[in-house]
């Protein structure tokens, strides 16, 4: 099942049902003798509109010069998370992602830099260059999609939990919003992740022994 938007497959579909009904579309002889052509030539035009998939970039922005700000859980202060420049390594180039934290009076405790590589099937994190990488997505998603990899050698397992639901975020309500679970069996480690398309991650979680070590809430953000 491939990623809909919603609000475009219900604008689609409603087009098609009032077309097919307007017969007043064809008043003449002429018209009607080809409305049979016209209506197939439409309802394909509408129809692959409507299954048009949506990119991971609308589920994972990516643009340098985009970035988040999260609170944070355990810190009274909150984090800010940006894409800035690029990092080679051997034949593949990768995004940096710049994550600096903040106390109250917005200066800066720390900062490290995780990379992430965004292909068209799927999006990489990596926590360093010498980890192996998250599958945060792979596409196309639907309803119980799962897939697995590897990180130090154990098996962590993705799965979709739920798609195209609203969910609110520091009284902000998103729309559309996909929400994928990652467990480690092995450690007993999970992470929480919720997507929103045209934003990217709007709530991200990490759980041992299914208490929550660490949370992370969207506050503002700016994508290109």
């Amino acid at each position: 099942m491939l990623i809909l938007n919603k609000f475009s497959v219900d604008a689609c579909w409603i087009s098609v049902i009032i077309f097919i009904m307007s017969s007043s579309l064809f008043p003449t002889k002429v018209a009607r003798k080809f409305r049979g052509y016209i209506w197939v030539l439409v309802l394909a035009m509408l129809v692959i509109n409507c299954n048009k998939p949506v990119k991971n970039k609308d589920y994972f922005p990516h643009s340098n010069g985009d970035w988040w700000k999260y609170r944070v859980s355990n810190i009274s202060g909150y984090v800010i998370k940006e894409f800035s420049g690029t990092t080679h390594s051997g034949n593949i180039t990768y995004q940096n992602w710049l994550k600096t934290y903040y106390d109250t009076l917005a200066q800066p405790i720390s900062q490290e830099t995780n990379y992430v590589l965004v292909r068209d099937t799927m999006v990489l994190f990596f926590e360093d260059l010498d980890s192996d990488p998250w599958v945060y997505l792979r596409f196309p998603l639907g309803v119980d999609s799962a897939w697995t990899f590897y990180i130090d050698e154990e098996l962590v397992t993705a799965r979709v939990i739920s798609l195209e639901e609203n969910f609110s975020v520091e009284e902000r309500e998103f729309e559309d919003v996909y929400q994928i679970r990652y467990d480690n069996r092995e450690s007993e480690e999970s992470r929480l992740i919720y997507y929103a398309p045209g934003v990217g991650i709007i709530k991200y979680s990490e759980y041992s022994d299914n208490e929550l070590d660490y949370d992370e809430e969207l506050l503002e953000y700016k994508v290109k």
